[in-house]
């Protein structure tokens, strides 16, 4: 456990993004697409990108990946 978050070695990102259901034949294209441009970036680490809620005319994409930290 890290009690001093500036000893850290990265960042963690959490994104959630609303969509419509009626998009969702498009989700599965969206997902790679963001998950090829997260994986070229080489300061981003494990990213991760899924349809994490789906209710009624709504849904929900989470996005997320670790940042590596860069010494100065």
């Amino acid at each position: 456990m890290i009690v001093n978050k500036s000893r850290a070695h990265g960042h963690v990102t959490l994104s959630k993004l609303p969509l419509r259901t009626e998009d969702i034949e498009k989700i599965p294209t969206i997902t790679e697409e963001i998950k090829a441009m997260l994986v070229s970036n080489p300061k981003i680490d494990a990213p991760y990108c899924y349809l994490s809620r789906l209710e009624g005319p709504r849904g929900e994409l989470t996005i997320g990946c670790n940042i590596k930290s860069t010494v100065c």
